[in-house]
């Protein structure tokens, strides 16, 4: 997760970047938010398993804080 500045319309904001990147096959994934919320969490990882075709058998994250749910085969938060 990051911050980071991009103009829109002409105009500066700040925006959340989620970041994902496979283990093995270092393909990547990253998805832009414009605040930070629980629900930013859950819709990038439903996101990131239907760009990827499904869930990982192994995922490790950076920040163990902001992962606190359960997911089914399907993606959907449990």
């Amino acid at each position: 997760w990051s911050y980071e500045t991009v103009e829109l319309s002409g105009d500066m904001h700040q925006v959340k970047i989620a970041h994902f990147r496979l283990a093995h096959s270092c393909k990547c994934f990253v998805v832009a938010f414009s605040i930070e919320i629980q629900e930013m969490v859950m819709d990038t990882h439903q996101c990131v398993f239907h760009f990827l075709g499904g869930i990982p058998k192994r995922m490790v994250y950076g920040n163990q804080d902001r992962c606190r749910y359960h997911y089914d085969r399907q993606g959907t938060a449990i």
